[in-house]
């Protein structure tokens, strides 16, 4: 939280030193009530909220200046590769370069604030940038591509709740046996997890 309240603070405090750029105050109201309203990094991806704020400067961007239109797309698209697990290294060392570089290029307090919610993802939620990246893991399970659900044979009691509500036919298994997901067909929706009434399915 108070990494939230920083950040918001200096934003509004940049944004009064150069008052026309009044626009730099809206992705850091929605990224400081973000965190806010879901307290805290232990259930919400830092990485995956840092890619939601670039979708929304990426679409607000007036495409005037080339830092704004262009960087913040080649930002949105690294950070697309993380969350989607094929991203190296050297895609995060891209990225904390344009986040540099975009801020002081930019003509508009959009573009100069727009690099903000990576910066202080980086800074302060680096592993798990990291765990995306060499662990293809994303600790809340909130990026699909690097979710791996799996039945635990312990809690499965073979009542057949998933397998009847799997949109795929992923799941498998007898009644009153445990039951099995094909990694294949299984599309990571996310019904299993909700339906199971003995939370065998994580």
């Amino acid at each position: 939280m108070q990494i939230a309240v920083v950040f918001f603070f200096v934003t509004v405090a940049n944004c009064f030193k150069n008052r026309e750029n009044t626009r730099l105050l809206m992705p850091s109201v929605l990224f400081f009530c973000l965190l806010l309203l879901f307290p805290y990094h232990f259930t919400k991806c830092m990485v995956n909220i840092a890619k939601f704020y670039l979708e929304f400067t990426v679409d607000e961007s007036c495409g005037k200046c080339t830092p704004c239109r262009i960087g913040t797309k080649r930002m949105l698209e690294i950070l697309e590769k993380i969350t989607n697990g094929e991203a190296t290294k050297q895609d995060l060392e891209k990225l904390e370069e344009l986040a540099k570089i975009i801020p002081k290029t930019s003509v508009c307090g959009l573009g100069q604030s727009a690099p903000n919610p990576v910066i202080s993802t980086l800074k302060y939620f680096r592993e798990e940038y990291l765990e995306h990246i060499e662990e293809k893991k994303c600790r809340t399970g909130e990026c699909k591509a690097l979710a791996k659900i799996q039945i635990d044979p312990e809690k499965c009691r073979g009542c057949t709740k998933c397998s009847r509500n799997c949109p795929v036919g992923a799941i498998t298994g007898e009644p009153g046996k445990t039951h099995h997901i094909n990694e294949e067909k299984c599309i990571k929706c996310g019904t299993c997890l909700n339906v199971c009434p003995f939370h065998a399915i994580g």
